[in-house]
This record gives structure tokens, sequence and C-alpha cells, in this order.
């Protein structure tokens, strides 16, 4: 059976472009860790890419935010 691997992007949370994953690209280079903890290192995403896909998520949050309450009747109850 052939495995299609366009099927993991849909699902963010399996693979590298996962939003947890790009946040540990960018933070952890500049993350001492102490105690004995060593978190696994991220899966490689080019930073510019992670810095992109971050900011298009929120402004695609705040786009849909702003659309819903743009278009709510102030005068319903």
């Amino acid at each position: 059976m052939r495995r299609i691997r366009h099927r993991v992007f849909l699902v963010p949370i399996l693979s590298r472009f996962d939003p947890r994953n790009l946040l540990m690209v960018l933070a952890y280079p500049h993350m001492e860790f102490v105690g004995g903890f060593v978190p696994p290192a991220p899966r490689p995403v080019h930073a510019l890419l992670a810095i992109f896909l971050l900011l298009a998520g929120v402004a695609g949050m705040l786009a849909v935010t702003h659309t819903v309450q743009s278009r709510r009747s102030a005068y319903t109850t």
C-alpha cells in the first residue's frame, strides 16, 4: 500500500508544521535548560517559514474574529 504524505499536513499535530514545533524551532536556540531536563529537538523547519506560518495563523484568526464581530447586530439581545 502506498502511503499518502499530504494527509499529514491536514493533521498538523502529527507533522513538523505543528504550531508547538514551530515555536520550538524559534525558541530552542535561545533557551537554557537546567536540572537535567532535555527536551527533544524540534523537527527541522526553516526559521523564516516558521515565523511566516505562525504570523499567518494569527492573522487568519484575527480576520475570522473581526468578520464575525462586524456581522453581528448591535440590536439583538
